[in-house]
């Protein structure tokens, strides 16, 4: 044989060995799960204390004696589907799941009362939990935290008939959503993802919402049924950002973007029982005014050219506006309700569209260039 009719020496691919294993312990009462490069897991809820886990839809393990918490670990290179039935019964204390994948992870809980703390880590990619089925009512009695960190394209659903009993805390997450039908019973707090968010409340928060966005553009809205009990607070960073209020607000209601660029468009309907605060930072902004603020509005556009329109609709006791630096216009309905309060167009070309100097006795209009009845 010639040199040339050798045959050149050749690496073979060893076949995958990373074959899926679960292990499942009780250890003092506690349930604790360990899957590796598990596809799917679902925990199911025999009875009081008896719990059953299959891996894969096909490896069935079966544990007694769970008196207390249940602890979940996903390690591989996979992303893992897991579901937690609790199939009606209220005997699990502190639920904790984590993720320490490098793939993509799903996580639902349905059915039945922890009668602890919910606790839920992601993955460094995008992580999906939904909470509820929107049929059978899931309760988490004590404190609940979901962070599923920066993968980016994170997701929190809560669905009807999902009452927490304490509060709700969420951090690095881009996308959430509590449902009509749902109720945080003392305050959520909301730290969005780091580029583009959208938070949608739509159920009840009995006591305060704190939200902070991210750097990119961001969206924020309560429905027509959300309803929350003391505070709003929201603030949003650089990015071109919506707030977009329609519920009711018992308390207070604070807006700030100061210091920081973008557009922001803010809509301010629903109610707010007490006063408003929204100071906005260096942009072309708009503000739309169509509910109700008990007492005082407190609003500053800052640097840009903004717009600020109080819809016929309106109803507010004072009104405290000022537009900052730039070509700004105030759109005053003539139908609008308000009892007193200035509206300054500060530095620029300003131009206020309304018959403020005749229907609204009280109020002050001052520097504006463009004066239109």
């Amino acid at each position: 044989m010639s040199i040339s009719q050798r045959r050149r020496l050749s690496i073979e691919r060893l076949e995958a060995r990373d074959c899926p294993t679960v292990y499942a312990n009780v250890v003092a009462g506690n349930l604790n799960i360990t899957a590796v490069n598990s596809t799917s897991l679902a925990v199911l809820q025999l009875d009081a204390d008896s719990y059953q886990i299959t891996e894969n839809g096909t490896n069935v393990i079966t544990r007694d004696g769970v008196t207390g918490s249940l602890f979940i670990k996903n390690v591989g290179w996979r992303g893992a589907d897991v579901s937690i039935d609790f199939a009606g019964f209220g005997t699990v204390k502190t639920v904790s799941n984590s993720f320490l994948t490098t793939g993509a992870n799903n996580l639902s809980i349905v059915n039945g009362t922890i009668t602890g703390k919910l606790l839920v880590f992601g993955g460094i990619r995008a992580d999906s939990v939904t909470l509820g089925d929107g049929l059978t009512s899931l309760d988490v009695n004590g404190h609940a935290t979901v962070n599923l960190f920066a993968g980016g394209g994170d997701n929190l659903t809560v669905n009807d008939a999902v009452t927490f009993g304490s509060s709700l805390s969420t951090s690095l997450i881009e996308n959430v959503t509590l449902a009509a039908g749902s109720t945080v019973t003392q305050n959520a707090i909301f730290g969005a993802g780091l580029q583009g968010n959208t938070y949608n409340l739509e159920g009840a928060v009995n006591g305060s919402v704190w939200y902070t966005g991210g750097l990119g553009s961001d969206s924020f809205t309560t429905s027509a049924t959300s309803t929350i009990g003391d505070d709003l607070n929201i603030a949003l960073l650089a990015g071109t950002d919506t707030v977009d209020l329609g519920g009711a607000i018992t308390d207070n209601l604070r807006i700030s973007s100061a210091w920081f660029p973008g557009n922001k468009t803010v809509n301010l309907g629903g109610s707010v029982g007490n006063n408003a605060v929204v100071l906005l930072g260096f942009g072309s902004d708009t503000v739309n005014f169509t509910g109700s603020i008990a007492n005082t509005l407190t609003l500053s556009t800052s640097f840009g050219n903004d717009t600020v329109t109080f819809d016929d609709a309106s109803i507010v006791t004072t009104a405290n506006v000022n537009l900052g630096p730039g070509n700004d216009t105030f759109n005053l309905g003539a139908a609008a309700t308000v009892t007193n309060g200035t509206i300054n167009g500060f530095i620029g070309s300003d131009t206020c569209n309304g018959t403020a100097a005749v229907s609204f006795p009280n109020l002050t209009v001052i520097n504006f260039e463009i004066l239109n009845p």
